[in-house]
């Protein structure tokens, strides 16, 4: 599609940017005495949490819900960033496979926006017809099912769909002709092979459970980075340093709160380069994910009154800002 054809979707966006939290708003939130008074702050700005909530999940996901709405009546076609939304599919069926098995209300741990129907995919998973699945989903879902039922380990199954779910992704951003799409999804498959690499070396997980948990499915080399969790954090954070993530190799060598956190806003980086386009999908894609990235720091923020850390660590786990 011609760049020119987003240009009311993008103009669109830069309204409506302005209604996202701001440096100062933020500021302010993390300053706020305790956990009723950042509730009562975000209430002024329009957010609609209840004070009594811990989790105030049904508030986030209208955040959530009302970017997809707004990207939805701009866009002509929003098949163009499956490639972002496509991780929903994968939790939907995460969620629809483990409620079959446990006889759980699968409806509960829907998430929105997906690719394909919610209630279409929870139809095939009870009724075992996979084939009624897109073609993303029907392998992994029948090799995840076939898991289950031979092993009964769900944390593999969840391994295996999540690598499907990176792969997917990447796929999908390379059919969008979008170069930003492309890199976020592949920054996005290396952010999440070095956290579950990282995570397999504090565990002391095996070589079989690594190649199985470790999708390759960025630039990241799938057997160097195995080797290197093997070895140690020195070894992981030259291979990340080598790949060109130098502020994750500095992370990983602090500790896991960093490392989330540098992973977070490598990501977010791409979100802001994207934001400057003049034309294309890039800023629309870009908004939608700052939204997302908002309602986590928000969170953050939210968990850290909650549990009353000093002002000081929640500054530290506060991710980079998009405006």
């Amino acid at each position: 599609m011609n760049e020119l054809h987003f240009a009311y979707a993008v103009a669109r966006i830069r309204c409506n940017e302005l209604n996202l939290l701001t440096s100062a708003d933020f500021e302010q939130l993390i300053s706020a005495p305790d956990y009723p008074s950042a509730v009562a702050f975000l209430n002024d700005k329009g957010w609609e949490l209840d004070e009594k909530s811990e989790s105030n999940a049904a508030a986030f996901r209208r955040k959530r819900d009302e970017a997809w709405e707004l990207i939805q009546s701009s866009l002509e076609d929003v098949t163009i960033l499956n490639s972002i939304i496509v991780f929903n599919d994968f939790h939907n069926l995460k969620a629809a496979l483990k409620c079959k098995f446990t006889g759980g209300d699968a409806k509960k741990y829907m998430m929105q926006p997906c690719v394909f129907n919610a209630e279409a995919l929870l139809d095939a998973v009870e009724t075992h017809r996979f084939d009624l699945l897109p073609a993303f989903l029907q392998e992994s879902a029948q090799e995840a099912y076939d898991m289950l039922v031979q092993t009964g380990n769900g944390q593999r199954a969840d391994c295996l769909l999540d690598c499907a779910a990176l792969r997917t992704a990447v796929d999908m951003a390379k059919k969008s002709e979008s170069a930003m799409l492309l890199t976020l999804a592949q920054t996005l498959a290396d952010c999440a092979d070095a956290k579950t690499a990282y995570r397999c070396f504090r565990t002391g997980k095996d070589e079989k459970f690594m190649e199985q948990a470790v999708s390759g499915s960025g630039k990241l080399d799938k057997e160097a980075l195995c080797a290197a969790a093997r070895s140690g954090a020195e070894e992981l954070a030259q291979v990340l340093d080598a790949a060109g993530y130098p502020r994750l190799a500095k992370g990983i060598l602090t500790d896991s709160v960093t490392f989330e956190k540098e992973c977070d806003d490598a990501l977010l980086a791409i979100y802001i380069q994207a934001k400057h386009s003049a034309f294309g999908v890039e800023p629309v894609a870009a908004y939608y994910l700052a939204c997302e990235s908002q309602v986590k720091n928000v969170r953050i923020i939210l968990s850290g009154k909650l549990n009353r850390l000093p002002q000081q660590e929640i500054e530290r786990r506060v991710r980079n800002l998009y405006v």
